[in-house]
């Protein structure tokens, strides 16, 4: 009896912390805009959805009564079966229209077959160097030499890198699970961890450089976990090479570079001073992560300057100019997003669900019920945290160029490092009760169900721009730039029908606009162009057009783009006296040069009749170096007064 009620606690304080990462799920459902990172069931079909939460709570209430002990997935055959099994699932089902990360940036040449290789990928990827662009590179020259060997597309060519890496990192991590925790309820439940950790979605043919790194990530802690572990020397000299890999892919392998110092020093250290005492908790607390925080403060403060930073992307030559979060608040529109605030904080909380929900269920659980017993001094303990510590430090004050919820693939990134912290968690607290791992299982399973419509709306157009709509609201309140651009791959997502996304768009609007700064609204104001521009462009209907580029006015009277688009509707309306105050304005805005506005003009004052103002123009254009000596001769017979009535005549001719 005593035994019994000893366990009744742990269980349910197991039970307690599921149901609550279950509760964020069931929030994703009910505020899909806000708790992006579990939102998933909300986009999926309701018989869908019933069924995934029917399983949820199946699973938390009956998942106990399983006998995992007699089934056996750590053999050879179902660890190839499984990496097998899921790299076919990633092949098969790739994302559809990617728009996460720079997947954009690589649309132009996707459907290109290189005939030759170039020279900058050669370079790029025999040459090693730190630059932040040189891991993005070298794995765009691996895209392209695989493109070029099998005669296949970028897209097939990344889709396949996806795939095979993504078959190694299944293997990698069930071997890895064999070979530390053996055999039993704990291999299962790590593996489902795994198998579920949202951020393997890089490798379901997403056209972006993570599913390598994450790779190789995987590969370096583990050979670093094991040499801690078991001292064996192949693992210790495999831990040079897997770092020089993860360095080569990716410049944040540099982070990796304070634990192999502290590895590699051991060497020369005397006995009485080895692993023990150099990685007690405190120790890595006081003199490794505090002085690189410090040095991290000194770097964000005085050598990037971001914490006074504008953080405006769209008019930046380089986003290594905002590579960090400001730590005070820019003018408005974009004022709602900074180090501190809480937007940030909870889409910072959003991306570590993403990183592996299970896995911080087996972390909390075990700190929650060994807290007195576990041994935070462990050297294998406190590598793993300290290299997570180190990852989730510097992402948190990361600038997430395109907004959180757009890049999680690079936030992605600590998820190996949290699955890897958990089964070192998971198998010291085997160690102090072997019902622990056993208590785990009715949660993990409800969480693993919850996180399969994740992989289900993805490959699906429909569901995920329903997703990516969701992510474009919520990032209009936040983080704010880039918002238009999301919209619409949202409803071409969604959409064939150019008339339907018109219409779409229009509620969209009509749902922002409360939200929306007149006169200092770049982002909403890009809405009302495309509006007015589907009208003018495709439709022919100036009339209509014209107040969609008012509108779009209203809230960006700086923009010199849309006062022209509004100048041109004026114009082929024959309102030929607003089309000169239209082109005046362009003129102070010097849009989109001085010259060029000087020439808009004056072929409006010529159509509105007003001589003098054509007259004042042609002079400024004379006075200046000459771009067109036929422009400059009409120039002159304003100035002499020559036939003007019919001088207008030019533009139609030229």
């Amino acid at each position: 009896m005593a035994r019994d009620s000893l366990h009744t606690q742990p269980k349910l304080l197991i039970r307690g912390i599921s149901i609550l990462f279950v509760l964020f799920y069931l929030l994703g459902v009910l505020l899909p805009e806000t708790w992006w990172g579990t939102h998933f069931l909300a986009f999926i079909p309701l018989p869908l959805q019933l069924l995934f939460a029917i399983l949820a709570i199946l699973s938390l209430v009956f998942g106990d009564r399983l006998q995992l002990e007699k089934i056996n997935f750590s053999s050879w055959g179902v660890i190839s079966v499984l990496s097998l099994g899921a790299g076919l699932l990633m092949h098969s089902f790739p994302i559809a229209m990617d728009h996460y990360g720079d997947a954009v940036k690589f649309v132009s040449f996707l459907p290109q077959v290189p005939s030759a290789i170039p020279d900058k990928a050669s370079e790029a990827l025999f040459s090693f160097g730190l630059a932040p662009w040189d891991g993005q590179n070298t794995i765009l020259a691996m895209v392209t030499y695989l493109a070029w060997i099998f005669q296949i597309t970028y897209h097939e060519a990344f889709r396949w890198m996806d795939t095979g890496c993504g078959v190694l990192f299944v293997f990698s991590w069930l071997w890895f699970l064999r070979r530390y925790l053996k055999e039993g309820v704990s291999f299962h439940f790590l593996a489902l961890a795994g198998l579920g950790a949202p951020f393997l979605l890089n490798f379901f043919g997403h056209t972006e450089i993570y599913a390598p790194v994450l790779l190789s990530l995987l590969w370096w802690s583990v050979a670093m976990v094991l040499y801690l572990e078991e001292g064996k020397k192949i693992f210790f000299w495999l831990l040079l090479p897997c770092w020089f890999l993860v360095l080569k892919l990716h410049a944040l392998g540099i982070l990796l570079g304070l634990p192999m110092v502290l590895v590699y020093a051991n060497l020369f250290l005397p006995k009485e001073m080895k692993f023990e005492r150099v990685f007690k908790l405190r120790n890595i607390l006081l003199f490794v992560i505090l002085p690189s925080l410090v040095v991290g403060l000194l770097a964000y403060f005085f050598v990037f300057e971001d914490h006074r930073d504008e953080r405006r992307l769209l008019e930046v030559n380089s986003a290594l100019e905002r590579l960090f979060l400001p730590l005070f608040s820019p003018d408005p529109p974009l004022d709602r997003y900074n180090l501190l605030s809480l937007a940030h904080i909870f889409d910072f909380f959003q991306i570590m669900l993403l990183w592996s929900p299970l896995a911080w269920v087996i972390v909390f659980s075990g700190w929650g019920i060994f807290r007195r017993k576990f041994n935070f001094n462990s050297p294998v303990f406190t590598t793993v945290l300290l290299v997570l510590v180190l990852f989730a430090a510097l992402f948190f004050a990361t600038n997430p160029l395109l907004s959180m919820p757009i890049d999680w693939d690079l936030f992605s990134l600590p998820g190996v490092i949290l699955l890897v912290l958990a089964a070192v968690v998971l198998k010291q607290c085997n160690r102090l009760d072997e019902k622990f791992a056993r208590q785990l299982f009715p949660g993990l399973l409800a969480l693993f169900l919850l996180g399969i419509p994740f992989f289900i709306i993805h490959p699906n157009p429909v569901p995920h721009g329903r997703r990516i709509e969701s992510l474009s609201y919520r990032n209009f309140q936040t983080y704010y730039e880039w918002t238009f651009i999301d919209e619409v791959q949202a409803l071409k997502m969604q959409y064939q029908n150019e008339d339907s996304i018109f219409r779409k768009m229009e509620l969209m609007i009509q749902r922002l606009e409360p939200l929306a700064l007149p006169a200092n609204d770049p982002e909403f104001s890009r809405f009302f162009i495309r509006q007015g521009e589907y009208l003018s462009r495709i439709k022919g209907d100036y009339p209509k057009a014209l107040p969609w580029f008012q509108r779009a006015i209203e809230y960006n009277p700086r923009d010199g783009n849309v006062i022209q688009k509004a100048m041109e509707c004026y114009f082929l309306l024959g309102d030929y006296e607003k089309s000169l105050e239209y082109a005046l304005l362009l003129d102070q805005m010097q849009f989109p040069d001085q010259v060029k506005a000087q020439k808009v003009v004056i072929h409006a004052a010529l159509e509105a009749g007003n001589y003098d103002i054509a007259r004042e123009y042609a002079a400024k254009y004379l006075a200046q170096p000459l771009d067109d000596p036929s422009f400059a001769s009409l120039c002159r017979d304003i100035l002499n007064g020559y036939n003007l009535p019919e001088l207008k005549n030019y533009f139609s001719r030229n």
